[in-house]
């Protein structure tokens, strides 16, 4: 999951400029953390930067590239190192860490003379998922730009659905998993289709084949989401008449610490 916190956190710090917050902390020496854990997947989607100067027009803060990360697990620490590049991007590069669900697992970063922390709980997995079909048709188009005879929309689309009495949130991502996908316009696609449904507290999601760039294999993953990420989305946009601080879980700093399960279901476009 890479859905965009970007927004809520310049907003944040213009926030904290108008409750009157310290200036030092709202011009930039907080730390903005981003920081996501997937049960049974490498550890490597944890970002630290700046926040953004009040009056500034940039959206997202200044990467912080000398941070000390590290995530602690029943006592056990794991030093984080940062990852190829200036993107303020962290990792674990050892084999003895795997993220379970049910796990406890504290955060702790040192930047710029800041101590940030936070912890969060690996959620379990989905309980089900189903797909209506395996296969979803992508439609060709007549010479006048029309469908050809005999279009049944229905036929072009799917829909996923799982267990959600309780209402709790879910994400879906939608990607094509071909080794060499097989773009539907001829003059191609450059990059792999990959989509990222909004957190949702429903219990289904429709792909509609017009959406689709590329034919072949594809992968729809269902996200548990946490309370902690469901509460920064929902406070992502806010009214510039009535900026609140937002939802997060860093003590410290700003952003959000937090985990995900999911499940997985394959189709193929043709």
């Amino acid at each position: 999951m890479r859905t965009s916190i970007s927004v809520t956190l310049a907003v944040a710090t213009m926030a904290a400029a108008c409750s009157g917050t310290a200036p030092t902390e709202a011009t930039g020496t907080l730390p903005v953390i981003r920081a996501y854990l997937y049960a049974g997947e490498p550890v490597t989607a944890i970002q630290v930067s700046s926040t953004v100067a009040v009056g500034s027009s940039d959206t997202v803060g200044v990467p912080v590239n000398d941070a000390a990360v590290s995530l602690v697990r029943r006592g056990q620490r794991f030093a984080l190192t940062k990852a190829a590049g200036d993107s303020g991007f962290y990792r674990y590069e050892g084999s003895d860490l795997v993220v379970t669900v049910n796990d406890t697992f504290d955060l702790e970063v040192v930047a710029k003379g800041k101590t940030a922390t936070a912890r969060t709980v690996v959620p379990p997995p989905p309980s089900s998922l189903s797909l209506s079909a395996t296969t979803l048709t992508i439609p060709t188009f007549t010479a006048g730009g029309g469908p050809g005879s005999g279009f049944d929309p229905s036929q072009f689309t799917l829909v996923a659905r799982w267990s959600n009495p309780t209402k709790e949130t879910y994400y879906v991502v939608t990607e094509n998993i071909e080794a060499n996908p097989t773009s539907v316009s001829s003059s191609g696609f450059p990059r792999r289709f990959r989509f990222v449904s909004a957190p949702t507290t429903a219990d289904s999601s429709t792909i509609l084949a017009f959406s689709l760039t590329q034919y072949g294999l594809h992968r729809l993953t269902l996200y548990r989401v946490n309370s902690e990420y469901a509460a920064l989305y929902e406070s992502r946009t806010q009214d510039s008449r009535d900026l609140n601080e937002p939802a997060s879980n860093i003590k410290g700093g700003l952003g959000v610490f937090t985990a995900f399960s999911s499940r997985s279901a394959d189709f193929t476009a043709k």
